[in-house]
């Protein structure tokens, strides 16, 4: 059966082997754990997720998982009924492309396949499901991805990525660039371990909260969640890491609430960014936290 959302194939591509075999790389231990959120958010992650997880079985685990986050985009409801009966059949239907069943509760299926039958459908239909599958079995899949040499290649892929970008400091060390510090899920993790150090990771958690909410479609009340818990986290004036001082834009955040949208954080959020690279990024970069751990990588390149 052909999936009705189009996806870029990862292809593993082979070098040519030469007569002499260049001596094998140390692997780069760097002690990072990347959040199973971000590594579902970023393409790169998801192409070494999904190709650990084929052969295992787990791969409808992780595509549903990303369908069901598009389908909430989709506008007309005859259009919505015709893609939700596509995933129904791709994914729970014996012999199914990419069957999942396994993996989900007997109730969730059947409810979604009583509303299917009655049309009685909505952008989120499949939402219960895939709340279950976050919470059980891709748990599962993150922790045996973490132990596997497909994760160490992620890593070092990221790492090389990394390198690409930075330029060389005045001593001729490498100095990351500040968009891979937000963007790359290595960046991140290293800037994130070096604030904890100075108690201000705070920062950088709202900034990637931030930016899941603007990446994730959700359903109104998740949005609403979400919304309310970075608004008693950072935003409010007794929250745990007041983050804005400022009290009309405190106002003006928390009028939002009534109607939440994605960019309603957008006003903190550069500020906040603008914190990070203008001062901590720059205090990070003549650190010797950042020292040592690019060392590594640059005995590893």
């Amino acid at each position: 059966m052909t999936r009705w959302l189009g996806r870029t194939a990862f292809v593993l591509v082979t070098a040519r082997s030469d007569t002499m075999a260049a001596p094998e790389r140390a692997s780069l231990d760097l002690d990072i754990k990347l959040p199973i959120a971000h590594l579902m958010l970023d393409p790169t992650c998801l192409r070494f997720l999904q190709t650990f997880g084929k052969p295992l079985g787990w791969e409808g685990v992780v595509l549903f998982w990303l369908d069901i986050d598009r389908l909430r985009a989709q506008p007309s409801h005859a259009q919505l009924l015709r893609l939700c009966e596509v995933v129904w059949n791709v994914y729970f239907q014996p012999n199914a492309e990419l069957d999942i069943r396994r993996y989900v509760p007997k109730a969730l299926r059947q409810a979604v396949a009583v509303r299917l039958r009655e049309e009685d459908i909505t952008p989120y239909l499949f939402d219960d499901i895939q709340d279950d599958l976050w919470c059980n079995a891709m748990q599962d899949l993150y922790q045996m991805f973490l132990k596997s040499s497909q994760y160490s290649q992620l890593i070092e892929h990221l790492v090389t990525t990394i390198c690409a970008h930075a330029t060389r400091g005045d001593q001729g060390m490498l100095l990351m660039k500040d968009t891979d510090c937000f963007q790359n899920p290595v960046g991140v993790q290293l800037l994130r371990s070096y604030l904890k150090t100075i108690k201000q990771a705070h920062l950088l958690d709202f900034c990637l909260s931030v930016i899941t909410l603007q990446k994730r479609v959700t359903s109104p009340a998740q949005l609403m969640d979400d919304a309310t818990t970075l608004i008693k986290q950072y935003i409010h004036p007794l929250g745990k890491h007041n983050l804005v001082t400022n009290p009309k834009m405190q106002k003006k955040i928390a009028s939002r609430l009534v109607s939440p949208s994605s960019d309603m954080f957008e006003e903190a959020f550069v500020e906040v960014k603008e914190l990070i690279c203008a001062e901590l990024i720059p205090q990070w970069l003549q650190s010797e936290h950042y020292a040592e751990r690019f060392d590594k990588i640059e005995r590893w390149m």
